[in-house]
């Protein structure tokens, strides 16, 4: 026999290729996120936002403008080896991030009668922040929403800062308690000058928080009734 050559014609065709695309977690708004995906071809994936306040830069980088639901899609298009992979959709939640803490002291204690301003900082919100007294006796001076008076001489006093939250962080609120304490008061009794024994005398003294002055004898010849007026029984020294 002689020899022979048989030709024939292979047709090649590109291999498939899937994507692993691992779920991503709920996230803050504040998070800045690296997203990261691979092909079973080891080409490179690319993303895409398919929904939600989601912002993409350099490819990877993943940031949000407010809170939502995004949607993040995968893809490999091939190339002269492999065809397109079928793309992966994630699908999370963005909420709220939580502000910087609030640094809030009125201080304690403050005493019957005394006022002063509240005072906050902190925060991660542009505003003013809002206090409020939750309980106890003050009470905020008229025309003002941040000088309060201390309206109890016992007990306490339970306030708070609030810092209102916007499209990327809640609310946060500080509490403080402030102990009331009783007020200092001074007596006004001017010297009494020397009586003669059979005197009635009658007395008078003020506080200066304005309640009501008690006497009493202390020694000497002397009778106290209706508990201001002062007899005498004999000579000598009364206090």
């Amino acid at each position: 026999y002689n020899g022979m050559a048989v030709t024939a014609t292979v047709v090649c065709v590109r291999d498939t290729q899937t994507i692993t695309f691992a779920q991503i977690p709920a996230q803050s708004s504040t998070n800045r996120l690296g997203l990261s995906a691979t092909a079973s071809s080891g080409l490179a994936v690319s993303f895409s936002v398919l929904a939600g306040p989601a912002i993409l830069a350099d490819g990877t980088n993943l940031s949000f403008n407010t809170t939502g639901t995004v949607s993040m899609v995968a893809s490999q298009a091939g190339d002269d080896n492999y065809i397109a992979a079928a793309d992966v959709t994630n699908t999370f939640d963005v909420g709220l991030a939580t502000q910087a803490p609030l640094e809030f002291d009125p201080g304690s204690p403050h005493t019957y009668g005394e006022s002063f301003a509240l005072s906050a900082s902190g925060g991660s919100t542009e505003g003013a922040i809002v206090f409020a007294i939750v309980s106890g006796g003050a009470q905020f001076i008229e025309g003002s929403e941040t000088w309060i008076e201390i309206t109890s001489g016992t007990g306490s006093v339970v306030v708070t800062a609030t810092k209102a939250g916007d499209e990327m962080y809640s609310s946060i609120v500080a509490t403080a308690t402030i102990v009331c304490a009783k007020a200092a008061q001074s007596i006004t009794f001017d010297q009494i000058p020397d009586q003669n024994w059979t005197n009635r005398l009658g007395l008078s003294a003020v506080a200066s928080s304005g309640l009501e002055v008690l006497f009493r004898i202390d020694s000497g010849l002397a009778t106290l009734t209706s508990g201001t007026n002062v007899s005498f029984s004999g000579n000598g020294p009364v206090s």
